[in-house]
């Protein structure tokens, strides 16, 4: 885009919806953006069921499948409480998914408006989050596999299909969201040093240890198990389907080709990443192909273990999801816009000029930033990197250096240096590397912004400037 702060992250077409909900309501652009993904959410959630229903012929086994991938599974929600093109990718998949399966008899139905709609939707898709139209085409690709391993003789998919949809994603990754080569050729030179010294998959064990081993009571940890069950139970199944690809109907099909689509994908992001820090794409679109996969088998089951089933899954989502959800997402409140912090935007708006152009601001985390980005878009941006996060002695360092450059780097007599302290900012790093508040790394860190001019501090966020 050109914009020092906004990259694809910042999908244009999301930010006008929520302007003109603005203009048409009344209410302000946080008001308005909750909004947006509260009916997002409510969309992607009918989409699935649609797609259930088609796949499973049971409004009943839809319903429960729907609560297992939106409930059940908390990545998931996580993903699409944020303000990102992610939460609207999950949308776009969702109805990618249903365009998919359109017809019983033919992939992408059988006229011509059907498939010229799927490729629309697809370039939509395609230009708002890289993800979800990579894993698409994977889908695609698994299905022609399962179906020409199988030996179908009219097969529903062709090559030139997965080769379009690849070439669509790969030509607009090309142009627009070039970090993500910059950031898997910097991964891939280290893949090797990070296999050998056991720093691979490093993130997996400091995030799983940070919430499975978490001290908590069983009840509220209930929902996050039955979710597990679901996705290792979806997983073993579709893996056995593998081993039947002869005897598959075309609904076994779809979901053991998206399975291995998301399989694939999620290979690739983990060997593409830094220290293979995107394993969890797994856990993200795993449960729309586990969730059915599980259901289906259940008509084979006697008629009182599947209500017995039902009772004992269905319950504890309605009752115990939301403990459950604070227990796996406890920075769903810092992640909210508060009066306060927007106080503080007003105030750096007002001691700055051409929307914060002339002002490089320093912070320790990502979390709750989009105040300041809402108010001085067009300022400088110096903080820890998203790598940082699976590692105690990286984001030391990190924050090291952030602290040196703000208090001694010489900067233009016309640009102005800010470092935000939000007491949110350790919030994110107690949650994924166990580091509480009150650290002495943290203390220390205090200790340097001391010798610095405090200018403003409303009891929440304290804003520093380097000492003339």
């Amino acid at each position: 885009m050109g914009h020092i702060n906004l990259h694809y992250f910042d999908l244009p077409g999301m930010h006008l919806i929520v302007s003109g909900i603005s203009q048409i309501s009344g209410l302000n652009i946080f008001q308005s953006r909750l909004l947006f993904l509260v009916f997002n959410a409510m969309l992607f959630a009918a989409l699935m069921y649609i797609f259930f229903t088609k796949l499973l012929k049971n409004n009943r086994l839809a319903f429960v499948g729907v609560l297992l991938v939106i409930i059940g599974s908390i990545s998931i929600i996580e993903k699409m409480r944020i303000f990102t093109p992610g939460a609207f990718g999950f949308t776009l998949l969702a109805a990618f998914l249903v365009m998919l399966y359109r017809s019983e008899d033919r992939l992408f139905g059988t006229m011509v408006a059907d498939r010229l709609l799927m490729l629309v939707l697809f370039a939509a898709m395609t230009i708002s989050y890289f993800p979800t139209p990579f894993l698409a085409p994977l889908v695609v690709a698994g299905i022609y596999l399962v179906q020409n391993r199988g030996g179908e003789k009219r097969r529903s998919v062709s090559l030139v299909t997965v080769a379009l949809l690849l070439l669509l994603v790969l030509a607009w990754a090309i142009y627009m969201t070039f970090y993500t080569y910059a950031g898997f050729a910097k991964s891939v030179p280290t893949l090797w040093d990070d296999l050998t010294r056991g720093e691979f998959l490093r993130s997996a064990g400091t995030l799983g240890k940070a919430n499975i081993g978490a001290v908590l009571p069983l009840w509220a940890n209930t929902v996050r198990i039955i979710w597990w069950v679901v996705l290792i139970l979806g997983t073993i199944l579709g893996l056995v389907l593998f081993f039947r690809l002869k005897r598959l109907s075309l609904v076994q099909q779809i979901l053991l080709g998206g399975l291995l689509g998301v399989i694939v994908l999620t290979i690739i992001a983990t060997f593409g990443s830094q220290a293979g820090v995107q394993f969890y794409r797994y856990l993200l679109y795993a449960p729309l192909f586990c969730a059915p996969i599980l259901l289906m088998s259940l008509p084979k089951v006697k008629a009182w273990k599947r209500r017995g089933l039902a009772i004992l899954t269905i319950t504890p989502l309605f009752f115990l999801s939301l403990p459950t959800f604070l227990s796996s997402v406890n920075t769903v409140a810092t992640d909210a816009i508060y009066p306060y912090e927007c106080t503080v935007g007003e105030f750096m708006e007002s001691h700055s000029s051409a929307f914060g152009e002339n002002l490089i601001l320093y912070r320790t985390s990502g979390l709750s930033t989009a105040w300041y980005s809402f108010y001085t878009p067009d300022a400088a941006i110096r903080g820890v990197p998203e790598t940082a996060v699976y590692s105690v002695q990286e984001l030391w360092l990190e924050v090291e250096t952030i602290s040196l450059g703000f208090r001694s780097s010489p900067v233009a007599p016309d640009r102005q240096k800010i470092f935000v302290l939000s007491e949110k900012s350790t919030v994110a790093y107690e949650h994924t590397l166990g580091i509480p508040p009150n650290d002495p790394g943290w203390a220390k860190l205090l200790a340097e912004l001391d010798t610095t001019d405090k200018v403003y501090d409303n009891g929440h966020v304290r804003l520093f400037v380097p000492r003339v």
